[in-house]
């Protein structure tokens, strides 16, 4: 059995008190199950869980977040058109709602009657928080909205110090946070409430990486959950479009499309990437030398659809377009595993008219699923 799955199930297990109880860790178990093995199985009809923004407002300017690189307006989410949304999402069988993305869900004036909302309709929530918009009357009406052992409570908190936590997320104050979050847990006891699920996590990166194993040992048995992220991107194709030449690329990016190995004029192999990431595509060109056979192994390494992690390219100019350029003697590519990058650093932010193709293609499996009940 792996590890991950039994140390989380073991943890899990401690809330069981009822039969329902015991039907909701299974759900759970079951929903965990591909993610932390990484075996996605697509056997349902329904996806397994719905990703809300609440708002995209932040009250912070983390060093390392995508948001920082997001024009789109800022806004809240319309309760009536939430609503509808989880409505649908209870009519089609839907267990579980992210309520979190760009921006901070607490900022959200009526995030309470969210919570409520989704609890109502008996659907499982994920909500991921910086804590720094809590206190104990907003911990007291969470507690008091319908949650149970379905639902977690995650705290992003980026450093086990001080000075790192504050480093990294601009504007939070440490202290305060780690009080809203034990003050959440003594609430949790004192009212004997079921639930959330209380759990911290840790984005690695070079500014906190010493202190990991300090941030696990200070919350594991204190939180019911001590999870370590993958590491968090920083350059953004959006940015490297307009970057100096010659800067260095050290960063991480999906595959989209690659070429078969070419010959230059000057009779060295080599070969392109389009790479992306949701701000957009950019070209990388691996240059080899005479021999092919190493530049193939390259090549051959990964595949369209992955991701990989570009170690110590450089910013070229080509056609008038900037583009990285790696060959055997100047930087490295490697495939990276999934504890390696955040799958949200490679979801598109979408235009309206984007949008409204999708939600269209969305109605209509919807009424495809409708059919078959």
């Amino acid at each position: 059995m792996n590890f991950k799955l039994f140390k989380y199930g073991l943890e899990e297990i401690k809330f069981i008190k009822s039969f329902s109880d015991l039907k909701i860790f299974l759900q759970k178990i079951s929903f965990a199950r591909p993610r932390i093995l990484r075996h996605y199985i697509r056997d349902t009809k329904v996806p397994p869980s719905l990703q809300l923004e609440p708002t995209n407002k932040c009250n912070l300017s983390c060093i390392c977040c995508s948001r920082n690189k997001m024009d789109r307006e800022q806004g809240y989410m319309d309760m009536d058109l939430f609503k509808k949304i989880i409505d649908n999402a209870f009519e089609i069988g839907i267990k579980r709602v992210h309520l979190y993305l760009h921006g901070e869900p607490l900022q959200h004036p009526n995030i309470i009657d969210m919570i409520g909302y989704i609890k109502s309709k008996n659907i499982g929530i994920s909500m991921t928080t910086n804590g720094m918009d809590l206190d104990k009357r907003k911990i007291k009406l969470i507690l008091n909205s319908g949650v149970n052992i379905a639902d977690h409570i995650i705290f992003s908190i980026l450093g086990y110090s001080k000075d790192v936590h504050e480093k990294i997320m601009r504007g939070v104050n440490h202290d305060k946070v780690l009080k809203n979050v034990l003050d959440f847990i003594e609430l949790r006891k004192k009212y004997k409430a079921k639930g959330p699920i209380i759990e911290t996590v840790f984005y690695r990166m070079s500014e906190n990486e010493s202190e990991e194993k300090m941030f696990v040992k200070y919350w594991q048995g204190t939180v019911d959950h001590v999870r370590i992220g993958g590491n968090i991107k920083k350059q953004f194709v959006k940015d490297l479009k307009i970057a100096n030449l010659n800067e260095n690329v050290s960063d991480v990016f999906a595959v989209v499309k690659k070429s078969d190995l070419r010959t230059s004029s000057r009779n060295t192999s080599f070969f392109t990437l389009v790479l992306s990431d949701k701000t957009g595509k950019i070209e990388l060109k691996y240059w080899g030398g005479n021999e092919k056979k190493p530049v193939i192994k390259v090549l051959e390494s990964f595949n369209q659809g992955d991701i990989i992690r570009v170690i110590s390219g450089i910013i070229k100019l080509y056609d008038n377009k900037n583009e990285i350029h790696v060959s055997e003697t100047q930087g490295k590519i490697v495939k990276c595993e999934s504890k390696d990058f955040d799958i949200s650093d490679f979801v598109l932010s979408l235009e309206k008219d984007e949008i409204d193709s999708y939600f269209s293609e969305i109605t209509e499996k919807i009424q495809e699923v409708d059919k078959d009940y």
